[in-house]
């Protein structure tokens, strides 16, 4: 695929998802609204889960601002981000987002597949609950069964240990390492996949 090819993949997949909201026992995801800014700015200030995950500093309320507005749907784009809701309380818990990397258009299987990579965070106090287990799982099953994904990548940082186990626990397995540089830090990210025939193999034996 092209890379044209795949960003038009990306704007039918987040658009499927911006009318048809993931839906958990705990947890929604959909697309964000302007009420989520204290949500998103309480999760994305803590330093942490900044390390894990890559989400960037916002040194002042305006750049948060700034950076949240981005995520807004405006008309006829809806960014391939969206929100984690707990639906308890429908609080703002994280969020997870869709994406075209540069592998994915050289690595001689995945550029001939129609896929995307996946990237998620979740606020501290809601880690280790079995939330983002719960919601990647549906998550999966949604984008290969209604949106036709041949395959679900998704990558970590090296010394994310929580990230690789969580990934692993819903099926997918190592595929490649490559190089990343985050400011002056060069990094090692691990990129996991899922491929449709696999997922479906594991559904018929249930």
């Amino acid at each position: 695929m092209s890379e044209r090819s795949f960003q038009k993949l990306l704007r039918k997949t987040s658009d499927y998802l911006s009318v048809h909201p993931i839906e958990t026992v705990r947890l929604v995801l959909r697309t964000f609204e302007a009420e989520d800014f204290g949500d998103f700015q309480e999760f994305t200030s803590q330093k942490e889960l900044r390390r894990l995950s890559g989400i960037p500093e916002y040194k002042s309320r305006e750049e948060a601002q700034d950076a949240f507005s981005k995520l807004l749907p405006r008309r006829k784009h809806v960014p391939p981000k969206f929100a984690v809701v707990f639906r308890e309380t429908g609080k703002v818990i994280g969020h997870f987002s869709l994406a075209v990397y540069p592998f994915l258009l050289t690595d001689p299987v995945l550029s001939q597949m129609q896929g995307l990579c996946a990237a998620f965070a979740l606020h501290e106090s809601y880690q280790r609950r079995g939330l983002m287990t719960e919601l990647l799982r549906e998550a999966i099953r949604r984008l290969f069964e209604d949106c036709g994904l041949d395959y679900l990548s998704c990558g970590y940082f090296s010394f994310n240990e929580g990230s690789r186990r969580l990934q692993e626990k819903v099926g997918m397995r190592r595929y490649l390492t490559h190089p990343y540089r985050r400011g002056d830090e060069m990094l090692e990210v691990t990129e996991m996949v899922l491929f449709r025939s696999e997922y479906l193999s594991a559904e018929r034996r249930g």
